[in-house]
């Protein structure tokens, strides 16, 4: 038994006592009912064939032909874009020549000033002796001054309430265990007077 598939390639069907078998794949679940057709689940990946590209896709009308002018067009682009970035670099680095050098003077400062007749690296005569060098003390660690042991600061304890109450004007008080009293005026507690 066989069937043409969607791109005009044909399928061969086998039935035998493991099942169905499409072109070889094993069929292992089928009649699927979904809202756009039926679906037949099988273990393998069917593939076109090598006349399916010497054809072209009859489906979307596109063949061969358009897919390899596009190719085509997105290499020429790229080969375009990288030729810019290599422009820019290679303008980037001074042109031809090559100079790479940098002028870390401020507004050419460096390179302006004048040069100097003579030479600050011109041979001593022949008879010159080296002056010794007087040799720099060695350096000399400071002592680590021991600072004193962490001393922890005793707790206070904070007053405990140990009555509050509302008087007849609708103001709220407290007295502490301190022996201080506190009131509230609205916001915060304070120490009344």
């Amino acid at each position: 038994m066989s069937a043409d598939a969607a791109n005009g390639q044909p399928l061969a069907f086998t039935v035998n006592e493991a099942g169905v078998m499409v072109n070889g794949a094993s069929v292992t679940l089928a009649d699927v009912n979904t809202s756009n057709g039926i679906i037949h689940v099988m273990d393998k990946v069917l593939t076109p064939s090598d006349n399916q590209e010497e054809t072209g896709d009859s489906s979307s009308g596109a063949t061969d032909e358009d897919d390899d002018w596009m190719t085509y067009l997105y290499i020429g682009i790229g080969i375009i874009v990288l030729a810019g970035i290599a422009g820019l670099m290679f303008a980037r680095r001074g042109g031809a020549g090559g100079d790479m050098t940098k002028n870390f003077g401020q507004n050419n400062i460096i390179n302006d000033l004048p040069i100097m007749p003579g030479n600050i690296f011109t041979a001593q005569p022949s008879g010159y002796v080296a002056q010794e060098q007087t040799a720099q003390p060695a350096y000399q660690a400071q002592p680590i001054v021991q600072q004193p042991a962490y001393q922890p600061q005793p707790v206070v304890a904070e007053p405990q309430v140990t009555n509050q109450w509302t008087d007849a004007n609708g103001h709220t008080w407290r007295s502490m265990s301190d022996g201080s009293t506190l009131w509230w005026n609205g916001t915060d507690w304070q120490k009344a007077a």
